[in-house]
């Protein structure tokens, strides 16, 4: 039994209410705490050290019409590199398509044709794909084939050996 003794369920329920608002309160004055603290700091760090002035000027004025400012000359220059572009997104959109049924297929361990060693080798490439970032595969195949569509310059077998030098460099 505890420590303290209760003569009745009714002083017992008062007494467990008591701590439950105690407990509120002692939440609400440590998140009162925090908030004021963060607030203060705010002040302190971002608005006392900085030059309003400088910022609400002329230069706040240059900055937003820069933004707005739209030079419509070009827009016919960029219809074509607008279309590569897409189309390059297309192609790499069905490649991945190509690719991944048959690595799927590998790595479903119900349906994989050689067992458990198509089955390891399915998971490996899922998991290679996964584990390396899209920032990551397209510097490596920026690296291979440039930036850009050069359709003159790069070919199939061309392209092939570009991201294999790549990759293995």
């Amino acid at each position: 039994m505890s420590a303290v003794a209760f003569d009745t369920l009714e002083e017992r329920a008062a007494g467990l209410a008591r701590e439950k608002q105690r407990g509120r309160r002692l939440r609400f004055t440590l998140y009162a705490a925090v908030l004021f603290m963060v607030a203060w700091s705010v002040k302190v760090i971002a608005v006392d050290d900085t030059d309003w002035s400088r910022i609400l000027g002329a230069s706040l004025l240059s900055t937003a019409k820069g933004f707005v400012d739209v030079d419509l000359s070009i827009v016919g220059d960029l219809w074509e590199p607008a279309l590569d572009t897409l189309l390059m997104a297309t192609v790499a959109t069905l490649a991945g398509l190509v690719f991944s049924i048959p690595v799927a297929w590998l790595g479903a361990a119900n349906i994989t044709p050689l067992g458990r060693f198509s089955y390891v080798i399915g998971r490996f490439l899922m998991t290679m794909s996964r584990s390396v970032h899209e920032i990551v595969w397209g510097l490596i195949f920026v690296s291979a084939v440039g930036l850009g569509a050069n359709r003159t310059r790069i070919t199939p077998l061309s392209c092939t050996s570009q991201v294999c030098t790549a990759l293995l460099w």
